[in-house]
């Protein structure tokens, strides 16, 4: 069958809907032939029906690619599309369709129709307008179907036209939508602008309206058109702006012409105009009118200047205008009526800022329609203009430039010569030129009667008043104005003539009654009538009508302030005036003034700060300022501001005196002092001065009161009553004076020690009141006639004998000025008028208290006979009688009824009743209760008295009283917590009461001894502080000096402990009771306290002499306290050598200690005996000690003194047996039992195990110690000191151990920087500070000769041992080893010389040691002046005096060594150096009783004599000291040296193998060996070279790398010599390759390079000068300073 054949049956399947029938005949066909057309066609026919829509597109796309020319498989396609809505393959298959039916227009319009179709389904609005715009004329294919059915062209516009506006506004909405909350949104009136042009910038619609508008007249498209070309021209989205804007414009003209109802084209066209406010088109208004809506900006503005041009009313324009919303204006007219309206109703600020504004909206018009406005923008500068003359002068240069260019342009435009003439006439008072211009303007336009009013007052200023009154009058001729009326009055009233003024002012007032002027001298006419009423009045009105005049505000201010009525209304003008104008310099003047008299001083000082910033220099403003800050309370800045005011005023009394005061208040007496003074000194009768000046001092002499102070609290009184006595010389009527002298003679009461200071003062104010009595005729009061008579005869008698007598008995000075003080304030009563009742019952109330003062005095500390308590009964008597007397005047005044009970405390139940009396006047009174509280304690009512006591507790928490006395009451029932309530009622009272002090510290000490711990120095401290306290506020009582002795036994302070025991002795001893017996108990017991401490200050021979003086009273004392003198007395005979009488007074204290309460005692007692016996030395008296000692430790097996005593007994007699047995039995004992010595116990430990050889373990001991105390720094000391001495080679361990307890010194404050003598001080912390320092020292003196890594240059390093010496020194001068690390130190200084500054250096460091021993022995000199004995006094001297001699060697060796490159002075002073070391070493060489100072004073005069050069009596001088101390490094390495600087090698290399060999219980000594190789090697013993520099690679090999780097040096500079050349490079250069810096090495790397043979390429010297620049570089840091 053919092919045709087959095609046509599939055709049959396809047409009869057999799809799989067709399918499987397709593609047998396209099996026949693969490329066939119709197959492919018909397959995908098939497949589309069978829903396989892939296949389906593939096999039309075959066909389609075999042949485009036919549509049906295109066809084909654009079905499947269609059905699975594939519109983008859809519509791009039906444009390739539609290019197919190009001629065929029915099948052509019916494509189309299906492309917009599918447009419209997918909602492209874009693509949609494109593909209808084919049906538009001119349209590509619409020649094709224009015959056709199709829609017209206006259709499609419409539609066009609709699309686009609802896409516009969709895009709006949208946009707004989205934008409207974003956080960086800009507010929503921008963004909708914005988004609004966005829109009208992207709008297609201009070219659619258009073309609607050619087809048809449409007023809306019009309307829609133009509005839409307006704003793309005003966001200039047009190509040609000019052209687009003239098009705007005719179109505009057109619809006005045809008067369309299109509102846009008149407002384009009314902000075209360019024309003077008054010569706008009316018409264009009325047809604008007709079609504007409600509501419209330029309709409203238009009605309103409508209704202004035929009223001419400006007010109501003016107010009508400014309810209109102009702020996102962009129009013309409106703005600009409003900034002319405004300015000719008076509104100068506002037509300022509308001028402006309009003036910008006209230039941005210009420049965006490019049309000129000159004529708006002239009037526009001129409003503008004629407001700045109106407003602050600052404008007025401003206005002067507007005028000026102005005139420029139009130089006959009479306006600008008229504003110009009044500018030049107000603003810069040039009248003449003014008037000139004025004229000009007249010539320009006359009769204009402006300019005839300002031409009149401009003659006005002139003072030409007929010609003013002549251009007036003409002014007023044409035009009756209020201005012209009342410029007239003013030349009136110039004249005097207030009536004539008077008619022109009401005429101005008929036409203006809002002219504020008229009534600012409407006033002043009521004046000069002096109608003050209606003056006021006027002044009102007029503030009224302008409240930023000042000269109305300031008229009506003075007028109110004359009444006090008014004042609030004067606050009211003046802040209203401020508010206007912030630098009214009188507004704040009177506004400040106000306030501070009504006390309103907050106010007042904000008025005074702004008066201030308008003028800084004024002195009122800063004394009143200052003044209400002081009335406010804020006195640092009162004080300022009167500091201001001073440096305003220098020569006023009345700011020195409130500089004075506010000092005085503020607490700063010294200056308040100084101040007073100054006033003083200017005016010496300023009387309010000079008793500030007196109540100064008497308020500083409370603070000294407070502070314990008492002397220089005397002083100041003594200050204050002589200036009172000054005050009542001259002014005896003023009370104030009386009152200071009876305040300062009350205060007496609290420093009756210093009270003999005051007495010849008030002394003398007694006998001018004596004066003054006598001379008014004046009796004194007859209930004080026994104390008259009593006291003035003592007073007469005594007074001739003040320095000797009063001075000394303090109790009768003090009687007798209460006394004084009692008839001058008595005087005060009978000569002053009491007004008030209430202030002659406080006088009452003093002077009873001086009488009770003067009883309390009487019975105070003292026991009287009968007869003298009679007196006293007196006493009290008169003070109860004057109290009563004063309660009768007010008897509701508590503190009368508080005094009352105080008088009456020995009655209790009158005392209770006056204390209850008071508490009802005033149940909430502290004092009352708590005073109250201790009438009950008095009585043992402890439980009445706790509840008064809390009660006053409760009112007031910091009343010290109350808890004084709830802290005896915790103290009588025992509680806990009594200690606590005493230390918070000492802080409470500020240690200012004897009881609170006393007691405080009583019990702070007791209970510091129940814990049985050492006090720390800040203990110390507060004790001390309390306790002298105590002293001073009651220095006669005997308890607090006995206190005070034991706190100062605590601190090692013997001699001053004894000085206060014998004062409380002798005290105790002067006491006369009736219980004597207690008396008695009580010296005995300081007797004892005395006994110990002369003990502990080895003062034996006293000790054993107060021993015996308490032996007769052994029955009176107790078991224990007769145990302790016994012990003491023991002790004490035994070091004064008297062995029978020490035994005997042990056993006498051992035969009371039969209570096992008494075993600590006991054993106490047995070690004492032990020691006694071992002192005395003998073999059995050794046995004796020893068995004493194994009967404590038997009775107390882990009674560690007895265990220490032991183990110390074993070393020192080589019994390891006995040490080793008590250490074990150490050892048993629990750490935590061990206390403090636990301490000791490891150096014992560590002592022990190095007398058996085992330093290593000896050093365990102690590192074990470390790591259980790492906070005591003893621990880490003696680590360091023990490696210091065992294992030198570690020195840089002790170093840093040392460092590690200086940092625990520091942190606990142990260190005492006590300057001057202190240094003799030998406290637990200096022994401490000098061990540290030595161990430092030590440590780096041993560093500096091992190793160094290069990080501190090897001068900082001596400056550090110096350093350190010369601190152990100056800390504890009897310290060998400090010594000894300064002479090694200065030496090895002087040994590394190498520069002029090290030479400086090395001469002020020998002179700074020297001035050190210098001043230590004259400080033992002093010391020995004043009785103060040293027990090292001579090892001392003999340490100075080496420190001495050796720097003076140093001296002259460091002279001989540079001696050829000096001076001749420099040589001639080695001589005299030598010499006066000698003389020094020869001065001590007798007294020298130590080995080490005897080696040292030998081996310095061996070095003089090797200078001089006598070399066999040098070595002698060596030899001798070699003898004295064989192993002494410091010998041998001198004779070593000297051996060697004269070649005698075999000797030198014995010395340092003696060095080597000598170091036996030590490791290796390092610098012996390296100085033996050096030796070898200089000598060229190649092998003890070799053999030295391999023992140092053996000791190193185990250490750090920088301690290893001198035995690799060492032993690579031996293989240099020995030439094996290659392995010395290797050893070096694996150094150099580290980067570690080290002396010498760089250096030993070149000289190696140049010795050998295969090294001497050009690259290898310059790899030699590279090494020698290295070292040197390396040499200049590491010596400098």
């Amino acid at each position: 069958m053919s092919i045709k054949s087959l095609l046509k049956q599939a055709k049959n399947y396809i047409a009869s809907g057999e799809y799989d029938d067709a399918r499987d005949q397709c593609n047998y066909i396209l099996e026949l032939e693969s490329d066939n057309y119709t197959a492919l066609t018909f397959l995908g026919l098939a497949e589309f029906n069978l829903g396989e829509y892939n296949d389906s597109i593939k096999y039309y796309k075959k066909a389609i690619a075999i042949d485009s020319s036919m549509p049906m498989p295109f066809q084909g396609l654009a079905n499947l599309y269609e059905k699975e809505n594939m519109n983008d393959e859809l519509i791009d298959i039906l444009k390739q369709l539609r290019d197919k039916f190009k001629s065929n227009p029915d099948k052509f319009l019916a494509t189309t129709n299906r492309i917009i179709t599918t447009f419209e389904n997918i909602g492209d609005n874009d693509k949609l307008i494109n593909e209808l715009q084919v049906f538009l004329p001119g349209s590509e294919y619409y020649d094709i179907i224009k015959d056709l059915d199709i829609p017209k062209p206006l259709e499609i516009i419409k539609r066009i036209e609709t699309m686009y506006e609802k896409s516009d506004e969709s895009y709006y909405n949208s946009e707004l939508k989205k934008r409207r909350y974003r956080i960086d949104s800009e507010p929503f009136p921008i963004l909708k602008v914005k988004i609004e042009n966005e829109m009208i910038e992207k709008s297609k619609l201009i070219p659619i309206y258009e073309q609607h508008l050619e087809i048809e007249k449409d007023n809306n498209v019009l309307g829609k058109y133009v509005t839409l070309l307006k704003k793309k021209i005003d966001i200039k989205q047009v190509d040609n702006i000019q052209e687009s804007y003239e098009r705007v414009t005719s179109l505009s003209e057109r619809i006005i012409k045809q008067e369309l109802d299109i509102p846009i084209a008149y407002e384009i066209l009314i902000n075209a105009k360019d024309n003077k406010i008054d010569d706008y088109d009316m018409e264009l208004f009325k047809k604008y009118l007709k079609f504007a809506k409600e509501d419209d900006l330029l309709s409203d503005t238009i009605k309103i200047y409508m209704e202004w041009k035929e009223q001419s009313n400006n007010n109501a324009a003016f107010e009508k205008l400014t309810k209109l919303n102009t702020d996102d204006c962009n129009l013309i007219f409106p703005c600009y009526l409003q900034a002319h309206v405004g300015y000719l109703n008076g509104n100068y600020q506002y037509s300022e800022n509308l001028s402006r504004y309009t003036k910008d909206i006209v230039l941005s018009i210009e420049e965006k329609y490019q049309k000129s406005y000159n004529t708006i923008k002239t009037s526009l500068d001129l409003i503008l203009a004629n407001s700045l003359i109106e407003l602050e002068k600052s404008k007025y240069m401003e206005a002067l430039a507007i005028y000026k260019s102005v005139l420029k342009n139009e130089p006959e435009n009479y306006e600008a010569f008229l504003g110009l003439g009044v500018l030049l006439i107000k603003g810069f008072n040039k009248t003449e030129e003014g008037l000139k211009s004025l004229l000009k303007a007249d010539s320009f336009n006359p009769n204009n009667w402006k300019i005839l009013m300002e031409i009149g007052w401009s003659y006005f200023l002139k003072d030409d008043y007929d010609s003013a009154k002549e251009y007036l009058q003409n002014s007023l001729n044409i035009k009756s104005d209020y201005l012209n009326n009342y410029r007239m009055a003013r030349v009136y009233f110039k004249q005097n003539d207030y009536d004539g003024g008077f008619n022109y002012l009401i005429s101005s007032m008929k036409i203006n009654q809002n002219f504020n002027e008229n009534y600012c001298y409407l006033g002043d006419y009521f004046l000069s009538k002096n109608n003050v009423t209606k003056a006021k009045q006027s002044y009102r009105k007029a503030h009224y009508l302008c409240n930023e005049d000042e000269e109305a505000g300031k008229k009506l201010v003075e007028l109110l302030i004359k009444n006090k009525n008014d004042i609030v209304e004067a606050i009211d003008v003046c802040n209203t005036i401020i508010k206007k104008n912030l630098r009214c310099l009188w507004a704040w003047k009177h506004l400040s003034y106000l306030y501070y008299i009504m006390g309103n001083y907050k106010d007042a000082i904000t008025s005074f700060q702004s008066l201030l910033r308008i003028d800084i220099h004024d002195y009122n403003s800063w004394f009143g300022l200052a003044l209400c800050y002081k009335l406010n309370g804020h006195y640092t800045p009162a004080l300022k501001a009167f500091t201001k005011a001073n440096e305003m005023d220098p020569n006023s009394t009345c700011s020195y005196y409130e500089i004075a005061s506010t000092q005085q208040i503020m607490g700063m007496y010294d200056e308040a002092k100084t101040n007073y003074a100054k006033a003083v000194k200017l005016d010496p009768n300023y009387a309010l001065a000079l008793y500030g000046l007196g109540s100064c001092f008497y308020d500083h002499s409370k603070l000294y009161i407070e502070n314990s102070e008492f002397g220089q609290a005397a002083e100041n009184i003594k200050k204050s009553l002589s200036i009172a006595y000054k005050g009542i010389c001259s002014h005896p009527e003023l009370q104030s004076w009386w009152k200071l002298i009876n305040d300062d003679c009350c205060s007496l009461k609290y420093i009756q020690k210093y009270c003999w200071v005051c007495f010849p003062v008030i002394y003398s104010i007694y006998q001018r009141v004596k004066e003054l009595m006598m001379e008014n005729n004046i009796q004194s009061m007859s209930l004080l006639n026994s104390l008259d008579q009593e006291y003035s005869k003592i007073l007469e008698e005594k007074q001739n004998k003040f320095n000797q007598d009063l001075k000394e008995n303090n109790e009768l000075t003090a009687d007798l000025i209460f006394y004084m003080t009692t008839m001058i304030l008595q005087y005060s009563i009978l000569v002053n008028k009491f007004e008030e009742s209430f202030v002659f019952g406080d006088y009452l109330h003093n002077l009873s208290l001086n009488v009770y003062l003067i009883y309390e005095n009487c019975t105070q500390n003292r026991y009287v006979d009968n007869e003298d308590t009679k007196m006293n009964e007196k006493i009290l008597n008169i003070a109860i009688k004057l109290l009563k007397l004063a309660i009768k005047i007010d008897p509701n005044n508590e503190f009368y009824w508080n005094s009352m009970g105080i008088y009456l405390i020995h009655q209790p139940k009158f005392s209770q009743h006056s204390f209850i009396k008071g508490l009802n006047i005033n149940p909430k009174s502290s004092t009352l209760w708590s005073n109250l509280g201790f009438l009950y304690l008095i009585n043992n009512d402890l439980e009445l008295a706790n509840k008064a006591f809390s009660n006053a507790q409760t009112l007031n928490p910091n009343n010290s009283n109350s808890w004084i006395g709830q802290a005896f009451i915790a103290k009588e029932m025992s509680h806990s917590e009594s200690f606590e309530l005493y230390q918070h009622a000492n802080e409470l009272s500020n240690s200012s009461y004897f009881e609170t002090n006393y007691y405080y510290t009583l019990n702070f000490f007791n209970e510091l001894k129940k814990q049985n711990i050492e006090f720390p120095v800040s203990k110390y401290s507060e004790l001390t502080f309390t306790a002298n306290k105590s002293i001073e506020l009651s220095f006669k009582n005997p308890y607090a000096l006995n206190l005070m002795g034991l706190i100062q036994e605590r601190q090692k302070h013997y001699e001053d402990a004894l000085q206060y025991f014998d004062l409380s002795i002798n005290l105790l001893k002067s006491i006369k009771t009736k219980d004597q017996a207690k008396i008695a108990q009580d010296i005995l017991r300081v007797t004892v306290n005395k006994l110990r401490v002369l003990c502990q200050n080895c003062c034996y021979e006293k000790s054993i002499s107060v021993f015996n003086e308490l032996l007769p009273y052994e029955e009176n004392m107790d078991a224990k306290c007769f145990i302790n003198i016994n012990l003491i007395g023991g002790i004490c005979y035994s070091y004064v050598k008297k062995y029978e009488e020490a035994i005997q007074c042990l056993e006498n204290a051992l035969s009371r200690c039969d209570d096992d309460d008494c075993i600590d005692l006991k054993n106490k007692i047995i070690l004492t005996m032990a020691q006694v016996y071992y002192t005395i030395g003998t073999d059995e008296c050794v046995e004796y000690t020893k068995q004493q000692l194994l009967k404590c430790v038997s009775n107390t097996p882990d009674y560690l003194p007895a265990l220490f005593a032991l183990c110390s007994l074993g070393m020192v007699k080589n019994d390891l047996v006995l040490a080793s047995s008590a250490a074990l039995e150490m050892l048993k004992i629990p750490i935590e039992n061990m206390g403090a010595f636990d301490t000791n116990r490891d150096h014992l430990l560590c002592s022990l195990f190095v007398s058996q050889g085992n330093a290593k373990e000896g050093k365990a001991i102690l590192s074990k110690a470390i790591h259980r105390y790492p906070y005591n720094a003893q621990k880490w000391i003696k680590l360091s000191q023990f490696i210091n001495t065992y294992y030198t080679s570690k020195s840089h361990e002790s170093f840093k151990l040392a460092k590690s307890a200086n940092i625990i010194l520091e942190s606990n404050s142990l260190i005492d920087h006590r300057g001057g003598d202190s240094t003799m001080d030998t406290t637990s912390e200096h022994d401490l500070l000098v061990e540290n320092f030595i161990s430092f020292s030590l440590s780096l003196l041993n560093d500096y000769y091992i190793e160094n890594n290069g990080t501190t240059s090897f001068k900082q390093i001596l400056k550090d041992i110096i350093r350190k010496a010369q601190k152990a020194i100056m800390v504890s001068p009897s310290r060998s080893e400090a010594w000894y690390a300064l002479i090694l130190g200065l030496k090895t200084k002087i040994d590394h010389v190498s520069s002029k500054e090290d030479i400086e250096s090395a001469i002020l460091s020998l002179s700074l040691s020297k001035n050190l021993a210098e001043k230590t022995e004259q400080t033992l000199s002093r010391d020995r002046a004043h009785g103060k004995e040293n027990p090292r006094e001579e090892t001392i001297n003999v340490w100075s005096t080496i420190s001495v001699a050796d720097s003076y060697y140093q001296l002259g060796r460091l002279f001989n060594s540079i001696k050829q490159g000096a001076d001749s002075k420099v040589q001639h002073l080695i001589f005299p150096l030598l010499m006066k070391s000698n003389e020094y070493c020869q001065s001590i060489i007798d007294r020298v009783s130590y080995s080490t100072q005897m080696s040292m004073i030998y081996v310095i005069m061996g070095r003089i004599l090797r200078i001089y050069g006598n070399l066999n009596d040098s070595l002698q001088w060596y030899k001798k000291a070699l003898e004295i101390n064989p192993k002494s490094l410091l010998i041998l390495e001198e004779m070593a040296e000297f051996y060697k600087e004269y070649n005698l090698q075999d000797a030198a290399e014995l010395c340092y193998r003696q060095i080597l060999s000598s170091d036996t219980a030590h490791n290796i000594n390092l610098i012996g060996l390296l100085r033996l190789w050096h030796l070898a090697l200089s000598s060229s013993q190649m092998t003890l070279a070799f053999e030295t520099s391999n023992e140092v690679l053996k000791i190193k090999q185990g250490g750090s790398d920088q301690s290893y780097l001198p035995a690799i040096i060492a032993h690579a500079l031996t293989l240099c010599e020995k030439e094996n050349y290659k392995f010395a490079k290797k050893l070096l250069m694996n150094v150099d390759k580290s980067d570690i810096c080290y002396p010498y090495l760089n250096w030993s790397l070149a000289h190696i390079m140049e010795q050998d043979p295969k090294s001497q390429s050009s690259e290898d010297k310059l790899l030699v000068q590279d090494y020698l620049t290295k070292e040197k570089e390396y040499q200049e840091v590491l010596y400098k300073f």
